[in-house]
């Protein structure tokens, strides 16, 4: 069964491997990793290089940044008994 193409979006958006790292602040292989993980949909251009939407990133920014780490809940308080190892105080 053939995969289903996807158009492409406007060149303006398309932005590379590298320019996505930069923007969030990781490396290529970890783009690479948010690929493979389709945490990152993009697109096979000729060379075999990827080409992902700038607006993508942008919100896999807004979803895994700091601010959307302030806003997520905290684990309830741990006591320091557990804190160092073996449990003990």
């Amino acid at each position: 069964m053939p995969s289903e193409r996807i158009p492409l979006p406007p060149a303006a958006d398309l932005i590379g491997v590298s320019a996505a790292a930069r923007l969030l602040d990781v490396s290529v292989s970890a783009i690479h990793r948010l690929i493979k993980k389709k945490k990152l949909r993009s697109w096979r251009v000729p060379g075999c290089h990827h080409r992902l939407s700038r607006a993508a990133v942008l919100a896999l920014i807004e979803t895994t940044g700091p601010e959307a780490e302030a806003a997520a809940p905290r684990p309830a308080f741990v006591s320091s008994r557990f804190a160092s190892y073996g449990g003990q105080p």
